[in-house]
């Protein structure tokens, strides 16, 4: 069901549990987004196997929130690199126009 503001209220079912949320996109952006919780949690519970699902649940959170931080650190990264390079173009630039 999607409002006026192209929100949709899809129901996804993570760890036995449904849950309705409020996606904006597409349908399948919500499928990948759920795919990935769920292939967190998981990769969670076979190296800890847990009966706590909450517990569960924060340790896929606290491992998708490392991935996002190293995907940022990394992102940061090669901004630099880019703004370097095209600083080094535009010397290079400069000084075959003199």
């Amino acid at each position: 069901m999607m409002n006026a503001s192209g929100d949709r209220l899809l129901e996804l079912k993570i760890l036995g549990q449904t849950y309705r949320v409020r996606v904006q996109g597409s349908e399948e952006r919500a499928e990948k987004v759920r795919s990935l919780v769920e292939q967190t949690v998981d990769d969670v519970q076979k190296r800890a196997p847990l009966s706590d699902p909450a517990m569960v649940a924060v340790l896929a959170a606290l491992n998708l929130g490392d991935r996002l931080l190293m995907l940022e650190e990394n992102q940061k990264g090669l901004a630099m690199e880019i703004k370097d390079v095209s600083s080094d173009v535009a010397k290079v630039l400069d000084d075959a126009l003199i």
